[in-house]
């Protein structure tokens, strides 16, 4: 069932597509309602969201927030510095913010995991621990790469995922956010093209703009970003990198394909471009998923990771895996923006995964983060909801601890998350994620599974109201 919707929305694309190129559809034309164009291309109305949210991150379509969808006045592919406003950025850095900071907000679409599900590591334990070491260095600062201990067992880790790595081709920072912003700063300039996916982490896309990069969102799919798409954009923009999660994306949860992963390596590799793969979340995945690193061995792939999400969201510790010519200039952008680590920090850390029960706590994670999904999706699928991937069936393309969702009545997921927080939850409304003004997905966080969440995706749709716009 997946597999045929698929084939109606590219073909649907194609023939909206073709049909603007054309100007039978000219530019300014205020297309027709979800509901309408659905029923006269015989699609779902998800499968033809889909389709104009395909053509709006093309470029050819934009959404206008209460009105629908138009043919853009001056399609373009590329979405430059101008079309995405600093204030936009911060507008929802501050609402994400602000909704976090309501104690009372039970956090259902939160980035991390409960703290609760973290104890279990005894992370207090080790910070004593640590801190009793007459070696302990609070006063001074850290080595320029990092702890070397922990440098080793970043090495370790990387072998076991079959990435061959030597240590000058590593370097710690203070979580993920800062080793992306070393690579921004260390492979591009002001003007360049680079390429996201859509959906895609809001963080990251502020950082981007802020560094005035031109931006092109390609569309994720249950197994991995838009092949079709991405060629077109190689071929037209000639982009500089592409920063992707292959594993565990975040929002949908769904993770490359083998096949995939290596056509991908294969393009960038043809046509020079640095593919900057981010795997915070994959200590949660299943072993056997494979890396863009693993494949292309720390040639055009620069590999992302940290323990944020699996020892603690505070004691920030990432790292970057690259070859020795980028590493070199990425030392130079730490000495310059921070001069080094926390080594107190990251010996915190060290003792974390080297002497505690990692292991078994990754196990107890993924265990519990599986029922949940399980658990979660039922519930979703029992009230109506729509999971991203799964086109109104019950299989599920992903894993990890993010369910990307949307319910039929609400086309404006910042709606719907202020709804859900007048019931006391946190949802992650979509924008925060997708370069456009009006999203109707929201991301869940398995880990906070309660009734209050339950008894609300029950009533979401029936207290819409009129004040609810409809596609």
């Amino acid at each position: 069932m997946a597999e045929l919707a698929m084939a109606d929305i590219d073909k649907w694309v194609e023939v909206f597509r073709q049909q603007i190129e054309q100007r039978n559809l000219p530019r300014g034309y205020r297309m027709e309602s979800i509901r309408a164009a659905a029923d006269r291309c015989g699609l779902s109305r998800y499968a033809m969201t889909a389709v104009y949210e395909r053509l709006e991150a093309m470029g050819v379509l934009e959404a206008r927030q209460g009105s629908g969808f138009y043919v853009c006045r001056t399609p373009q592919t590329v979405r430059n510095s101008s079309s995405f406003p600093t204030d936009d950025v911060l507008d929802v850095a501050l609402l994400i913010r602000g909704l976090l900071d309501r104690n009372d907000l039970v956090k259902c679409g939160s980035g991390t995991l409960p703290p609760d599900w973290l104890e279990e590591l005894e992370l207090s334990q080790h910070i004593k621990t640590v801190a009793s070491l007459p070696a302990t260095n609070v006063y001074s600062y850290g080595l320029e790469r990092g702890f070397q201990p922990l440098l080793e067992l970043v090495q370790l880790k990387l072998e076991a995922m079959q990435i061959s790595v030597r240590q000058e081709q590593l370097v710690l920072t203070r979580g993920v956010t800062e080793a992306l912003n070393y690579l921004i700063r260390a492979l591009l300039s002001p003007g360049d093209t680079v390429l996201v996916e859509a959906p895609s982490y809001y963080n990251l896309i502020g950082l981007l703009r802020l560094a005035g990069m031109q931006v092109i969102a390609i569309e994720r799919q249950p197994d991995g970003p838009d092949l079709q798409q991405l060629q077109e954009a190689i071929e037209q923009h000639h982009p500089k990198a592409f920063f992707l999660q292959s594993i565990l994306h975040n929002p949908t949860g769904s993770s490359i394909s083998p096949g995939k992963a290596f056509r991908l390596v294969s393009a960038a590799e043809k046509a020079g471009m640095f593919l900057i793969e981010d795997d915070i979340y994959g200590d949660l995945a299943d072993p056997a998923l494979i890396r863009l690193a693993t494949l292309d061995q720390l040639d055009k792939v620069i590999y992302v990771s940290g323990f944020s999400k699996t020892v603690s969201a505070d004691l920030r510790v990432g790292f970057i895996a690259a070859s020795a010519d980028i590493m070199a200039r990425l030392s130079k952008i730490k000495l310059l923006e921070s001069i080094t680590g926390s080594e107190f920090v990251e010996k915190v850390v060290y003792h974390s995964l080297s002497r505690g029960n990692y292991k078994k706590h990754i196990d107890r994670l993924r265990t519990r983060l599986f029922d949940g999904r399980r658990e979660l999706r039922e519930v979703l699928l029992r009230h109506g909801w729509q999971c991203w991937g799964s086109d109104e069936d019950s299989s599920d393309s992903g894993d990890g601890m993010f369910i990307w969702t949307r319910h039929p009545d609400w086309s404006d997921s910042l709606e719907l998350a202020q709804h859900a927080a007048r019931a006391g939850l946190w949802v992650a409304p979509g924008k925060a994620f997708v370069t456009r003004d009006v999203s109707p997905w929201i991301r869940l966080n398995v880990a906070y599974n309660c009734p209050k969440l339950f008894d609300w995706l029950a009533q979401p749709g029936q207290k819409a109201g009129a004040s609810v716009s409809r596609s």
